[in-house]
């Protein structure tokens, strides 16, 4: 059973909505929408948010947000609910926390000159301690392999759930990576109708992959946009169809609609987006 912590008192799910039924007035949580990517087993289960005094700091309840790791996961959740979570507990950031962190340590630590960034793999033990970095919400120990931080992100966006890119955008996707030759306009009108948290996030990335592929970089990285694109196509992009034969034959289509995303989003007018951690820091 899945248990959540409020003020110190240890609940069961089924007792927390018990305790509403009983006495709404007394109750000290709130419930919102389920967390589906958790697990089918938390499908029936609504997500616990920890209401808090009015006066307390910012830092205070974020550290109340963070407070039960079964409260909200990075990894295998939505990203609807991650950005949820953060807007609800008072989190003024537009983009996830872990990825504007993770980001950060990728640029703070050489990624962006590293040869391979993003190709080259880590040791899995080193994978399992940054994540558990992160889903301990700890973001201020620095990570200083920016390939530790660079084989996390990608596995952050290759578990949302659903994927960044959504399913009925699928078809559409695989239109533009048809075309013979980059339409900026086709590519930005894509990013335009996707939900504004997709469209967010997938501009913060490119701003990244741009500064790897860019002509000063590129020399010493060696990933270019090709290079990128095969690496991200799979991370952003899920194709629906269960055959086989049908998922390799739309494999080329999806690394070239990712080539168009990096060369075709105005992302680059625009810096990163920046967040003080030391405001949700122990």
């Amino acid at each position: 059973m899945v248990k959540q912590y409020v003020y110190d008192m240890d609940y069961t799910v089924g007792d927390i909505f018990r305790k509403i039924r009983e006495n709404e007035r007394a109750a000290s949580v709130s419930v919102s929408s389920p967390l589906s990517a958790l697990g089918a087993h938390r499908d029936l289960m609504g997500m616990v948010l920890i209401k808090h005094k009015p006066s307390s700091s910012v830092k205070d309840r974020t550290k109340s947000l963070f407070s039960s790791k079964s409260q909200l996961r990075y990894f295998g959740a939505s990203l609807k609910d991650i950005l949820s979570s953060q807007a609800a507990n008072d989190i003024s950031c537009q983009a996830p926390l872990l990825q504007i962190f993770l980001q950060n340590q990728i640029r703070a630590h050489g990624g962006c000159q590293a040869e391979g960034i993003f190709r080259i793999s880590v040791e899995a033990s080193e994978i399992a301690h940054v994540k558990e970095q992160i889903e301990k919400d700890d973001f201020r120990s620095e990570i200083k392999n920016p390939h530790a931080s660079a084989v996390v992100l990608k596995k952050w966006l290759r578990e949302l759930n659903p994927p960044l890119i959504p399913s009925d955008m699928y078809k559409d996707a695989l239109k533009i990576g048809r075309l013979s030759e980059l339409d900026p306009y086709s590519v930005v009108s894509f990013v335009m109708r996707l939900p504004e948290g997709n469209r967010i996030v997938l501009e913060e990335l490119i701003i990244l992959l741009r500064q790897i592929s860019s002509a000063e970089n590129v020399k010493l990285t060696k990933m270019t946009a090709d290079n990128l694109s095969i690496v991200f196509s799979p991370n952003l992009l899920k194709n629906p169809s269960k055959d086989p034969a049908a998922q390799l034959q739309s494999a080329a289509f999806e690394t070239q609609f990712v080539k168009y995303l990096i060369q075709g989003v105005s992302a680059e007018t625009r810096d990163p987006i920046t967040f003080d951690f030391s405001s949700i820091s122990s």
